[in-house]
């Protein structure tokens, strides 16, 4: 009896040290479970601050392709409102130059009925072949000055159906912007990518044309300048034959 108390006791011993163990080591296992739960915690911190930079990021890269659409739009009204202002101001010019052709012919006119009554045949003769020739240059000058402000009319038109296209394409292209945008997306795409090459490559080609166009008006007006030039010595003409004859 002795013996087996003896053997009951050992047995309570050995488990109470086998409890005491496992105690030790699921307070371990706690320990390493609140030091993985904290290392968790400060990780989902961490993506948490990604994300919100990344939503930042994906914000302002919207904005600068917005603005790019903004500048390449205002950069081809600027453009076709300075081409509108070069043409009407040609179209002044050329008005001008036909009242001065309207007054240069009234003059002509009118000398050659003096010329009828003050100087011989021959010299009327040389005088009225003089005058002729004038007038087959100024005409000369006006089909030109026709044909260029024909040029830069059509330039114009020209110019307003790309305009009118090139808004509808950055409509177009803001319109599949929008949509692209609608799912989610963590980063830009490569439809942006190519949404920003096409708009800079767009805007590049309007540049090259304003400037081709603004090279075409300069010489436009050097030609009328130079017009206006052979009118002033015509009209200096006129004036020397009228003193000649009075």
């Amino acid at each position: 009896m002795e013996k087996s108390t003896k053997e009951h006791n050992s047995v309570i011993m050995a488990m109470q040290n086998e409890v005491a163990g496992l105690e030790k080591k699921v307070q371990e296992v706690s320990e390493k479970l609140k030091e993985k739960t904290e290392e968790h915690v400060a990780t989902q911190r961490v993506v948490d601050m990604f994300k919100i930079e990344v939503r930042k990021w994906q914000g302002e890269a919207r904005r600068v392709q917005q603005r790019q659409v903004q500048l390449a739009s205002c950069s081809r009204c600027i453009g076709y409102t300075k081409l509108e202002k070069a043409y009407a101001a040609l179209q002044k010019e050329f008005q001008l130059e036909q009242n001065r052709y309207a007054a240069a012919s009234k003059a002509r006119e009118e000398m050659k009925e003096k010329f009828r009554d003050y100087v011989s045949p021959d010299r009327e003769g040389q005088l009225l072949r003089e005058i002729e020739n004038l007038n087959a240059m100024h005409e000369v000058d006006q089909r030109s000055l026709r044909k260029e402000i024909a040029h830069i009319k059509e330039e114009r038109d020209r110019m307003r159906n790309q305009l009118a296209d090139e808004s509808h394409r950055s409509s177009k292209l803001m319109a599949e912007l929008h949509e692209a945008r609608r799912g989610v997306q963590k980063t830009p795409t490569s439809a942006d990518a190519w949404l920003v090459e096409q708009l800079d490559s767009a805007a590049q080609q309007y540049s090259t044309e304003v400037s081709e166009l603004r090279s075409q008006t300069a010489k436009l007006r050097s030609e009328l300048k130079f017009a206006q030039q052979q009118c002033g010595q015509e009209s200096d003409k006129a004036k020397m034959y009228t003193s000649l004859l009075e």
